[in-house]
Parts: structure tokens; sequence; C-alpha cells
């Protein structure tokens, strides 16, 4: 059976991942500019690092709605919660 080729990764001749294509922006990039992740096939992120990076500044900072997972709060009481502890929401 032949070996299935994926455009969007580009392999060396050791099978070291050489470059792949952003799923985000769609560039082709190194692949020292992706994370690392040992549960994907080829070991690094779908998103390039500054994809992801703006990703990460776009959520809300505050993450609000994690909070009742770890304190019992809501949503509500958050902001006035962080303001009493000297917090800026």
């Amino acid at each position: 059976m032949a070996e299935r080729i994926n455009p969007q990764r580009e392999f060396d001749t050791a099978g070291r991942l050489v470059s792949k294509v952003c799923m985000k922006c769609g560039q082709r990039k190194a692949a020292d500019e992706y994370w690392k992740n040992s549960s994907v096939k080829d070991g690094r992120w779908s998103y390039c690092m500054p994809c992801d990076a703006r990703r990460r500044r776009a959520r809300d900072p505050t993450q609000w709605s994690c909070l009742h997972h770890v304190w019992p709060i809501t949503n509500h009481d958050a902001p006035g919660a962080l303001l009493q502890q000297g917090g800026n929401p």
C-alpha cells in the first residue's frame, strides 16, 4: 500500500516534520512556529503561534464563565467580588 501524502505537511527524509499549513491563516510555516502537541500525529498544533496568540487575546481575559467551577459565585457577582479584592474588571 502506498504511503498517503498530505500536501499540508512536509517531512524530511528522516520523517521529521519540516513545515505545515496553519489551519487558521492558511500560510505554510516552519514546524517550530507551532506549539508541541503529543496527542497529534505530527506532534504540533493545527494553528501557528501568532494565530494562537490572536485567539487567546480575543477571548474574555476574565473568564467569568469558568469561576463557578472554582468558587460558588455567579457571573453577576464576579465583577463585584473582584473589585472587593482590589482587582480590576
